[in-house]
Order: C-alpha cells, then structure tokens, then sequence
C-alpha cells in the first residue's frame, strides 16, 4: 500500500520500522512506536480483527494493540477499514472503545442492527 499511496503526487508516505509480521507485512515493536511521539498525522487507517460494542476495537496480538494505540494519539481521525465479518467479534487485544472511532469503511453485507449501533455512537458509516 505504501509504494501505491508514494505513487500519488499529494500523499506523502512515512513507513514505520520495527519487526515485520510474516502474514501481514505489518510492523510493530519498539522501532515501529518511538517516531509516533514525534508526529502529527490528519488520518490512521487502522485494520481490525474485531468491532464489538461491549469490547470495543480490537486485534489479534498484543504488540499490535499498543503500536495501534500509539498511532491513534499522534492522528486527528481514525478510520477503521474492516469486512462486515469482524463486526460482534472481538479479537485478543483491545484497542480502544467504539466512541474513539470517527469513521467505518465496511462491505454492504453489514446487519442493519450494527449500522444502528454505530450511527447512534456518533460515527461515520462508509459502505463499499
């Protein structure tokens, strides 16, 4: 994605470092955190294993969680991107509360009862 977005005259990329997952080419650990208290960032696109309303937002791995936390501090808006599957499930670790979240971008098989949940908390519903 980010050799993509690089591609595009009016993004700007900053790739962090840190140990890379095998499965997900995501990073994560100390390397990846410790630029984040240096920046200021207007969006983080944050992938989910889970969006719960008891739970909250979550994802498999612990690291993951704390590197997630740290992005959605350094950023104006966090936009969470999942497939309708991850909604009513949560994952290992807890990211954060569903009220922290500015907007979903979601697949139109969403059920109408977890499009209710999110309007009433306030939060933009993207459908794709």
């Amino acid at each position: 994605v980010s050799a993509l977005l690089n591609e595009v005259d009016t993004i700007r990329v900053e790739q962090l470092g840190g140990k890379v997952y095998k499965n997900s080419f995501a990073t994560f650990g100390e390397n990846a955190s410790l630029p984040l208290d240096s920046m200021v960032c207007s969006k983080f696109f944050l992938g989910v294993d889970g969006f719960d309303p008891e739970f909250g937002i979550t994802t498999s791995t612990i690291e993951e969680t704390l590197l997630s936390r740290k992005m959605m501090a350094a950023s104006s808006k966090t936009i969470v991107i999942a497939d309708s599957s991850k909604f009513g499930h949560h994952g290992f670790g807890r990211i954060t509360s569903i009220d922290e979240v500015d907007v979903i971008i979601t697949d139109s098989d969403i059920s109408p009862e977890m499009v209710e949940i999110i309007e009433e908390a306030g939060i933009e519903l993207i459908t794709v």
